[in-house]
């Protein structure tokens, strides 16, 4: 994880380099993208460390529960509450099966999100870049290689996506760390 946030970062600074170098008046058109793009992923980012911050409470509410009923075992079976904590356990347990899958459609949302901003960008840039061939203004060769080089610039970002959000989620952990340690 660690290896990809260093690394891909730096593979698109240098990809949007070799892009500026070829054309700066395209490739700063293709910045009408990221802002979009950034806004997404700050709002799944808080999102997705909100609701690990709730699922991490709720691993931490399960295992109160849990050790709550088995240093009274006794006194459960005692006074024939055993469906009484069945259900309490239940409760809580389905309650961790929500977090766990809001925050898994969260995940699942990103990375589409991200591609389908680059399909439909890249899908204008080069309709843009074609036109531009068409009429005479940009040669063929110079229209392939921004080509190829803006959609190496894809890569980097998609896996971007999913260092920042594993980054956010581990921000939740170490954040309820230092809650339970003060």
């Amino acid at each position: 994880l660690f290896i990809k946030f260093i690394r891909e970062p730096l593979s698109a600074l240098l990809i949007l380099g070799l892009a500026l170098s070829l054309d700066w008046r395209l490739t700063l058109t293709m910045g009408v993208v990221a802002p979009v793009t950034i806004a997404i992923f700050w709002l799944v980012g808080r999102s997705v460390k909100k609701a690990n911050h709730k699922l991490l409470q709720g691993y931490g509410s399960t295992i109160d529960a849990l050790t709550a009923a088995l240093q009274n075992l006794r006194i459960v079976k005692a006074y024939t509450a055993e469906d009484h904590e069945r259900d309490r356990l239940w409760t809580l347990d389905n309650k961790m099966f929500k977090h766990q899958l809001k925050l898994a459609r969260m995940q699942a949302f990103v990375s589409p999100a991200v591609e389908s901003l680059a399909i439909l960008a890249g899908s204008i840039v080069t309709l843009w870049l074609a036109s531009r061939v068409v009429n005479q203004q940009l040669e063929l060769s110079k229209f392939v290689t921004l080509g190829v080089v803006l959609s190496m610039l894809f890569d980097p970002l998609r896996n971007i996506t999913d260092v920042y959000v594993r980054v956010q989620r581990a921000t939740a952990g170490a954040e309820r760390v230092f809650q339970v340690l003060d």
